[in-house]
């Protein structure tokens, strides 16, 4: 039995016990009981977009944002065939809001066309997480350092053109380095060498790539997981702390744990 987190500042000393056990799928144990820390809707919110002309522009322009006073609530990366956006959600009081979108505008001048866009804009953008088109799409997940998003970009679209998939639909979140792939054309083999291209690239520089939704026989082929690269040691080495009859959810994970 264990119990973490409470009403302080700081209380967390070694692992923070609330995100190890919220991503662990179920592979360390149960949650019995949960309780959520809830914030207010605030008073006004502003969404600042530009139009991106091409992988380094899209990272250059996130770093800007992510290195400036400004605090948005989310810098979102939508990157296909119909809309190339890099998108900056600020939140506050009516006056902040106000300068802190001024502030975005002006930071983003420098990489494209910036407009500031409707709610309705934004729904049209889509979900950013790609879903699969059909039993026969495929998304998946890359987990890469932010200040790697242009490489990111450019692999991904080096990958899909050399292996034929025609128009990826990229989206992500750029401020904290996850970037998506929807993938809804190519046979077996091209999505094949496009998944093991991701990860012999990423899991070598120290992130992930995880096969999130695919036809049964593609994840039999390449698995769902990457092969956990140096962290796998680590992984294993909690999982024996905290399950060490390997009785909760076993082989759900990374490396089968």
């Amino acid at each position: 039995m264990a119990k973490a987190g409470s009403k302080v500042v700081k209380n967390v000393a070694g692992y923070d016990l609330s995100k190890l056990f919220t991503g662990s799928l179920g592979t360390l144990g149960i949650i019995a009981t949960a309780n959520f820390r809830l914030h207010p809707i605030p008073e006004a919110s502003r969404t600042v977009a530009v139009e991106i002309e091409s992988p380094q522009a899209a990272g250059d322009a996130a770093q800007a944002i992510v290195h400036s006073q400004i605090e948005p609530t989310a810098v979102e990366l939508h990157y296909g065939e119909n809309a190339r956006l890099l998108t900056v959600l600020v939140e506050s009081i009516p006056a902040g809001v106000e300068t802190k979108a001024e502030t975005a505008s002006f930071l983003l001048r420098a990489f494209g066309e910036v407009r500031e866009l409707s709610d309705e804009e934004v729904e049209h953008l889509g979900p950013l997480q790609p879903p699969a088109a059909g039993d026969e799409g495929v998304a998946v997940k890359i987990a890469a350092p932010p200040a790697d998003l242009a490489d990111v970009l450019g692999s991904i679209l080096g990958a899909a053109e050399r292996r034929g998939l025609i128009h990826p639909r990229i989206t992500g979140h750029a401020a904290s380095g996850v970037t998506f792939v929807g993938l809804a054309d190519g046979d077996e083999d091209a999505l094949a060498h496009f998944v093991n291209e991701m990860r012999e690239i990423w899991v070598r520089k120290g992130g992930s790539v995880t096969l999130q939704r695919a036809p049964l026989v593609l994840k039999n082929r390449v698995g769902t997981w990457d092969n956990g690269g140096d962290y796998l040691g680590l992984i294993r080495r909690v999982k024996e702390k905290f399950d060490p009859r390997g009785g909760m959810n076993p082989g759900r994970f990374v490396g089968g744990v």
